[in-house]
């Protein structure tokens, strides 16, 4: 008894300095995120203004078509936000459309705090006062994200011989293909058998969940895999009038400029130490954009995008939070209150 309590306070200091640790990497990401973000739209900014037609082109900007990419945006943003009311129903909880349009976009509001866990972690704790229990909450998260991000891997595994610099187009599309072929190895048990041989939390929990659904993961899967589709289709959609709105006798095709928007937001979704993606997003479009339409319509498009995407989720958060807190916030009928949880709590249950 004396050995395990002399043996306990070391542990405990152990526990604090790797958590201290961590916390010191996650502000230098932050920085570094940040540092990266003001850095690209200082160098494209004054690169787009030494252009002798930049002007020119900001005052041919067709707003019909501005306004019609913004309206599309809305709307595939929309079909995205049911992923919750499908995950919910797949798992057999009660989520109605408009709450679950509520939570999502009330929890996005934490994918533009550095780091990217905040956004995992707020959707947790809003499936947990919907009444789903921790670890299942947390698994659902898991597979929105997850079907979201995949299809966005299976549309830029398309980049191969795409587009004009060959040697970006085959480099995105084998990292896209691998990455894929790694989310679908996710959703079976076999690596989280293999995991759960580190003992740890997360894997041994996310292998018991798996077992515990068993095969019917595969459908809800599959359905929200396919909600996630449309809802890319729909955004890219809206991203090729946009391009049209800067250029309007652009040769671009829609395949083209969707396949080139979704690789974009999945890098920039990948890179967690970028808010919201903010700066590499930006780079990509310009990077894949630029041989197709020229310099000065790329980089006006890499910036009118960041406004159009903010502007969008900027109409939807602040939709979502009027409408949540004239129902009173949390204590809404059908959910009790949930104690705060960090996303440490909500990776490791």
């Amino acid at each position: 008894m004396a050995e395990s309590s002399a043996s306990s306070p070391p542990s405990r200091i152990t526990r604090l300095r790797a958590s201290l640790n961590i916390k010191r990497i996650r502000v230098a990401l932050n920085l570094l995120g940040w540092v990266i973000a003001v850095g690209f739209f200082v160098l494209a900014w004054r690169r787009l203004i030494e252009r002798e037609d930049w002007e020119q082109t900001l005052t041919d900007l067709n707003v019909g078509y501005v306004v019609l990419a913004l309206v599309l945006l809305l709307g595939g943003l929309i079909i995205r936000s049911q992923l919750a009311y499908a995950s919910h129903r797949g798992l057999s909880y009660d989520m109605p459309h408009t709450r679950a349009f509520r939570f999502w976009f009330l929890a996005q509001m934490g994918k533009y705090i550095p780091g990217g866990v905040w956004l995992f972690a707020a959707r947790v704790v809003f499936y947990r006062n919907n009444g789903m229990p921790m670890m299942l909450a947390s698994a659902a998260t898991v597979w929105e994200i997850t079907s979201i991000l995949s299809m966005g891997l299976l549309l830029s595994i398309a980049s191969f011989g795409l587009f004009e610099n060959a040697l970006w187009g085959y480099a995105i599309g084998i990292i896209a293909a691998l990455m894929f072929i790694a989310m679908m190895l996710s959703a079976t048990s076999l690596p989280w058998r293999i995991l759960s041989r580190l003992r740890h939390k997360t894997f041994e929990k996310m292998l018991a969940t798996q077992r515990e659904l068993g095969n019917g993961r595969y459908k809800l899967l599959a359905q929200l895999s396919t909600m996630a589709l449309v809802s890319w289709v729909v955004v890219g959609t809206g991203f090729y009038f946009l391009v049209l709105a800067v250029d309007g006798d652009s040769n671009i095709s829609w395949w083209t400029a969707t396949i080139s928007y979704t690789v974009a937001w999945t890098i920039g979704f990948l890179t967690i130490f970028a808010p919201a993606g903010l700066g590499v997003r930006e780079g990509i479009i310009t990077l894949l954009l630029t041989p197709i339409v020229g310099e000065t319509t790329a980089l006006t498009v890499a910036l009118l995008a960041r406004l159009w995407a903010t502007t969008a989720e900027g109409i939807l958060i602040g939709t979502a939070l009027v409408w949540h807190f004239s129902l009173k916030g949390f204590n809404m009928p059908g959910t009790q209150p949930t104690p705060d949880v960090s996303p440490e709590q909500t990776i490791s249950g």
